[in-house]
């Protein structure tokens, strides 16, 4: 494949007399227009230039008869994708295999923690956005990177909520929310671009619409927590709550916690709360 000439790269076709090196396509006017060049020197034209130029070049099936198995590179989707190669006619965008391919060419970085993401029944990777996470197929999710060609629909997960909150690998800097299952709220994190998972929200409405946020009981202030950040549960006979805290018996072990404010309750006004159960 290396070895022909300067400004001419290999046509592999189905035999010896079609496997031939051919002209870089459109040579001297096509380099002329995107580099300018001395009139001295357009016979020694820098062949990598065209390499690099092939990837962007469109699919060309050819014009022969023949039905080879070939790879081209996607430039819009930056995958390396097969088609069957006629054997005559083609441009420079033709591999013998996709590593031939994938080793010439930019290829698509695979965003997704774990998984590959969802392809359409041509071999395309489905891109989605913010705004259109509706395309992704059941059972996958739209990973929002830093561009439109890295956010794709990842293998999503059985409950997003309780997974832990995940920078990435990548080297952005992209502000988003994800949800603490111990705190049972919503925070602020940022996540590189590449290789996060599901627990992931481009907004604090988002996170918590996905995962419901803790249902405060207590009538002043929030609830005490740990120095982990869980909130103190009490009432089952082993838990008490910290000085200055009281335990609010609610409807279930979710919303009975301790609550600021204890003092002598045979002083407190009777207050009927603002729940809809009748306890």
């Amino acid at each position: 494949m290396d070895d022909c000439p300067e400004g001419y790269w290999c046509h592999v076709g189905g035999d010896e007399q079609s496997t031939l090196c051919c002209p870089y396509e459109n040579e001297i006017t096509s380099f002329r227009k995107r580099k300018p060049v001395e009139e001295s020197s357009t016979r020694k034209i820098d062949s990598s230039y065209f390499k690099n130029a092939s990837c962007l070049m469109p699919l060309q099936v050819g014009e022969g008869v023949l039905m080879l198995p070939r790879f081209y590179f996607n430039s819009q989707t930056k995958q390396c994708l097969p088609f069957t190669y006629s054997g005559l006619g083609g441009n420079q965008n033709n591999f013998l295999s996709r590593g031939d391919c994938e080793n010439s060419c930019p290829v698509f970085q695979n965003p997704c923690r774990q998984g590959e993401p969802a392809t359409s029944a041509s071999g395309q990777y489905i891109l989605c956005t913010a705004t259109g996470v509706d395309l992704c197929p059941a059972n996958y999710w739209c990973h929002v990177g830093d561009s439109n060609s890295n956010s794709v629909c990842c293998p999503a997960a059985d409950n997003p909520c309780v997974l832990p909150a995940e920078t990435g690998t990548g080297q952005s800097v992209l502000v988003r929310w994800y949800f603490d299952r111990h705190a049972r709220r919503c925070n602020r994190f940022v996540y590189t671009g590449s290789g996060g998972n599901e627990n992931n929200f481009l907004a604090k409405q988002d996170c918590m619409a996905r995962c419901p946020e803790f249902r405060n009981p207590c009538p002043i202030g929030d609830p005490s927590r740990s120095e982990k950040g869980t909130i103190v549960h009490c009432g089952d006979g082993t838990t008490g709550c910290p000085i200055g805290y009281w335990c609010h018996y609610g409807a279930d072990a979710e919303t009975t916690v301790c609550c600021q404010g204890a003092g002598d309750r045979c002083l407190l006004p009777m207050l009927p709360g603002v729940g809809a159960e009748k306890l």
